[in-house]
């Protein structure tokens, strides 16, 4: 079932991954641009790399199946 099942392709371009903190919005940003945009810090590395294949997964004719874990570190 799982290799038949057609899914909606959400491709994400990886453009909309690379925002720093500061950056502006303009008319022509993406939801995932404008959403990464509100955050005032980058991205580490590790969080780019996910995000990527979480992007790539999207991007699939298939259902995405993933978990994604986080730890927040407090100061």
């Amino acid at each position: 079932m799982e290799e038949s099942s057609a899914g909606i392709r959400h491709p994400i371009n990886d453009e909309d991954l690379d925002v720093g903190p500061g950056a502006m919005a303009d008319g022509s940003s993406t939801l995932v641009r404008r959403f990464l945009l509100g955050h005032h810090f980058a991205l580490t590395p590790a969080q780019r790399r996910v995000l990527g294949e979480i992007a790539a997964d999207l991007a699939a004719p298939l259902p995405m199946h993933r978990l994604l874990q986080g730890r927040r570190r407090f100061r």
